[in-house]
């Protein structure tokens, strides 16, 4: 999304019931749906830039840990490959207003 190729994705939440729907109809601002067995529980607004500096921060940290612990598998190799993509984006991205703020 941040990439401008999509401007809908959705993500299974962690391992759990959850899923998570995310738009954007451009501005830099990303709605957030939260869902469970189809249903929306809970709904969000969040800048781009803020979630990808969060993404940002939170895989450097996963990835410290597996390399810690001697982790290495696809997955970690994917982590690293997306942690590159998004801090090239990220430093294209200035932080947007949020509605009311």
């Amino acid at each position: 999304m941040a990439d401008g190729i999509s401007s809908t994705e959705s993500v299974a939440f962690y391992d759990g019931p959850m899923d998570v729907e995310l738009s954007t109809s451009g501005g830099g601002i990303v709605q957030l749906v939260f869902l469970r067995r189809e249903v929306p529980q809970f709904a969000a607004e969040q800048n781009m830039a803020h979630l990808l500096s969060s993404s940002v921060t939170l895989a450097e940290t996963l990835l410290k840990a597996c390399e810690e612990h001697g982790w290495q598998n696809a997955d970690t190799v994917a982590v690293t490959s997306s942690l590159k993509n998004c801090k090239s984006l990220v430093s294209g991205l200035s932080p947007k207003p949020l509605t009311g703020e």
